[in-house]
């Protein structure tokens, strides 16, 4: 068995060095050519990530200027770390037999591959500080707070998870709210550190207007759609709020299942539109399915959903080519591929929704499974 995970560990490493190499996104050049003059640009943080990406950026800048001069793969190098501590955590929160499923769904999940690797974005290490503060919830509580809080103040969307996990992390109202604001120390002290430095817009790197969705009224397909997956997401956050106040976190396992319902709340109550927001969800979702032996379907399929819905724009030569093959044709998007036949658009709302329904199902379910079995174990314990 170790011996097959340490072959599957080297072939998907030697994966994502390839797609590092092969592959270039404007993107990636645009989170690190601003923080790598820190204090030359620190008065545009109001249109960059918040405080912390800025300040890890700006101290990994040497990265910057050597990709300048040997290429853009260099940026993803340091990605690669919080990746395989991903994969250490994660081998360690799961039994000896189930490692290899563990890996394989992890190591080679095509939305991280191609959201990291190729576009190079921030989310793996975010995704990291998560997983982080669910190996250590039951170990070091303090240190996991401050994990978690580090997720939040990295890049916002953890904070949908921090009301429910509030409520079932403590018995108390006072405990409650050293935990809710403790977890809010990183992204406020620093927020308002970079404030009095610059009066930048600050909440503008939390809440990015360009991130808000825009509501419509009137009885277009997608804009259905869009009101009934509204519905959806405040229906299951709701439920997550109800289950996290009549149960108490006991595992590691209670914690992270939270955070998974919680997140999956917020991508289907508003779709990321980008599909590198997802790499927070995938460790998560990977660890609980595991946990609960479901099968591997599960993952492959929402994956391959996230792909067929989000990565239709991206002509080959743009990404895939450009950086070491200068002169190769311009080769169309999947989008363009298929206008003669359909509009794409339609297929990824279909694509879309699909992969918001597998998150709906898999966090109802998980959440009652779990809740039956915390009832069955109270009750079994008043027995005795």
């Amino acid at each position: 068995m170790e011996v097959r995970i340490k072959r599957f560990f080297w072939l998907g490493l030697i994966v994502k060095l390839a797609v590092s190499f092969l592959t270039d996104h404007d993107d990636i050049w645009f989170i690190w050519s601003i923080p790598s003059n820190f204090f030359g640009h620190i008065n545009q943080i109001g249109i960059y990530y918040p405080p912390l990406a800025y300040i890890f950026y700006g101290l990994l800048s040497p990265f910057y200027f050597f990709a300048l001069r040997y290429g853009g793969w260099m940026l993803r190098l340091p990605y690669i770390a919080f990746d395989i501590l991903i994969l250490f955590l994660l081998l360690k929160l799961v039994s000896h037999k189930q490692r290899a499923k563990t890996l394989i769904l992890w190591w080679f999940n095509p939305v991280v591959i191609f959201s990291i690797y190729a576009m190079g974005h921030v989310e793996i290490i975010q995704a990291a500080l998560v997983v982080l503060s669910v190996y250590l919830i039951k170990r070091r509580q303090w240190i996991a707070g401050l994990s978690f809080s580090a997720a939040i103040a990295f890049k916002t969307m953890p904070i949908i998870a921090l009301p429910p996990i509030t409520l079932s992390m403590k018995n108390n109202w006072r405990s409650r709210l050293q935990w809710f604001f403790g977890s809010l120390v990183l992204p406020v002290g620093l927020g308002l550190i970079f404030w009095v430095v610059t009066k930048a817009d600050l909440i503008n790197s939390y809440y990015p207007k360009v991130a808000t969705r825009q509501l419509e009224f009137n009885l277009r397909p997608d804009v259905i759609l869009m009101w009934l997956s509204i519905f959806a997401g405040g229906i299951l956050y709701l439920y997550i709020i109800w289950i996290a106040s009549r149960r108490k976190i006991k595992t590691g396992l209670d914690y992270a299942e939270i955070i998974m319902a919680s997140l999956a709340a917020m991508f289907i109550a508003n779709p990321a539109n980008l599909i590198h927001r997802f790499v927070l969800i995938v460790p998560v979702l990977v660890y609980v399915l595991v946990k609960r032996n479901w099968s591997s379907r599960w993952i492959w399929i929402f994956s391959l959903m996230l792909l067929l819905g989000y990565v239709y724009t991206w002509p080959v030569q743009w990404g895939l080519l450009r950086n070491w093959y200068v002169a190769a044709p311009e080769r169309p998007a999947l989008r363009e591929l298929v206008a003669p036949w359909i509009k794409y658009e339609h297929l990824a709302l279909v694509f879309q929704t699909t992969s918001s329904l597998i998150l709906f199902w898999i966090s109802w379910k998980i959440l009652k499974i779990g809740d039956e079995v915390a009832l069955l174990l109270t009750n079994f314990r008043k027995s005795r």
